[in-house]
């Protein structure tokens, strides 16, 4: 009851994105869109996802090379967090280490 899973571009969701408390970006963009849209949705998410949002991304944010053309300042929106209980996590630990959690500012 508390999982939502939604299928569908993401700027047609502005309200979904502004009221979700977690935000998951798997390889997000960068394989389907051009440079331009890339930035487009990430401009999108900077203005819409609320202070104070989980996002957990692969690649880490500092990675996604188009932030730069958008605008977009890391350390004006995010701030990275720790992973926790990373013991519990049943994952190869080299992948693991491609999963970042931020919270929005």
């Amino acid at each position: 009851d508390r999982v939502q899973v939604v299928n569908t571009d993401i700027v047609c969701q502005p309200e979904l994105v502004s009221s979700a408390d977690v935000v998951v970006l798997n390889n997000v963009f960068q394989f389907f869109l051009e440079l331009d849209k890339q930035a487009d949705m990430w401009r999108f998410l900077r203005s819409t996802v609320k202070p104070g949002t989980i996002l957990v991304t692969i690649p880490a944010l500092h990675q996604v090379l188009v932030l730069d053309q958008a605008g977009i300042d890391l350390s004006q929106w995010v701030e990275e967090i720790p992973l926790h209980n990373v013991h519990a996590v049943t994952m190869d630990k080299e992948d693991l280490e491609d999963v970042k959690h931020y919270r929005v500012k």
